[in-house]
């Protein structure tokens, strides 16, 4: 099989789509943006206007005879520092073991020169993948742990910053960003689907406050969800659950100066 790598475009979104959803185990789908209902229609949006977003970089790989036949996709970022964080990377059974998921990191590095590393997070339960970046040289940085809790009952109504744009991304992708505003602070939180709240902070994640406001406006919603680095956790004050590990790796890049 010769593989191609080339940028993604609007007729790949439907396959794209389709790919991510089967790369994730069903047991995780509800607490991933990427497999809710709207997935394709945000992609659509980055395919039509790149230049919004310009270190955001989506790569799909075909093969030779079958340009438009996608078989693997990734998405990377461009962070300050010149470090690059792969966001997603999936490839079709049928094309597993044969160069694909290798063709899209190089070809990304290719382009890239000023790059100094590039990051990943990848699920200590998978094996495959674990024993794939290690063969490309990443190596492991740090632990973090997925660990959710239920939604305190709700008390009020929290008062988001542009509530009508979140519902709309919140309508159209099935995720959105919620800027909270508590007192004099604000706080940023994800909702995920209709029933899952993501803090980014052992603080928000014991907010019961913030968090039945938040269940005020958005009954639906039953379960919190943070993702801590695994010496954070023991600070978690409220009965939780560990419903998922994973390594932060890193691949410093040759003939580069290392960090």
């Amino acid at each position: 099989m010769s593989v191609i790598v080339r940028d993604m475009i609007e007729a790949d979104v439907p396959l794209v789509s389709r790919l991510i959803l089967l790369s994730f185990d069903t047991a995780l789908r509800p607490y991933m943006t990427y497999t809710q209902h709207g997935v394709g229609a945000f992609l659509s949006v980055h395919t039509k206007y790149p230049e919004a977003d310009p270190e955001r970089r989506l790569l799909v790989a075909t093969d030779q005879f079958n340009p438009y036949g996608v078989v693997g996709y990734a998405e990377f970022r461009v962070g300050k520092d010149d470090v690059g964080f792969l966001s997603y990377i999936c490839v079709a059974e049928s094309a597993r073991g044969r160069g694909v998921a290798s063709a899209l990191v190089r070809s990304f590095i290719h382009e890239r020169p000023q790059l100094l590393e590039l990051q990943l997070d990848v699920f200590q339960d998978n094996a495959p993948a674990l024993s794939f970046y290690q063969k490309l040289g990443f190596r492991p940085i740090n632990r973090v742990k997925w660990v959710t809790r239920p939604m305190p009952r709700a008390v009020g109504t929290a008062r988001i910053v542009s509530l009508h744009a979140a519902v709309a991304s919140l309508t159209a992708y099935g995720f959105c960003e919620l800027e909270v505003i508590n007192g004099t602070a604000s706080t940023k939180v994800g909702l995920i689907g209709q029933k899952v709240v993501r803090c980014f902070s052992v603080e928000t994640f014991d907010n019961d406050e913030l968090l039945g406001g938040l269940r005020g406006l958005f009954p639906d919603a039953d379960t919190v969800l943070a993702i801590l680095p695994a010496t954070g956790v023991g600070n978690v004050l409220s009965d939780h659950e560990i419903i998922q590990r994973s390594d932060r790796m890193k691949l410093s890049l040759p003939g580069r100066p290392p960090r």
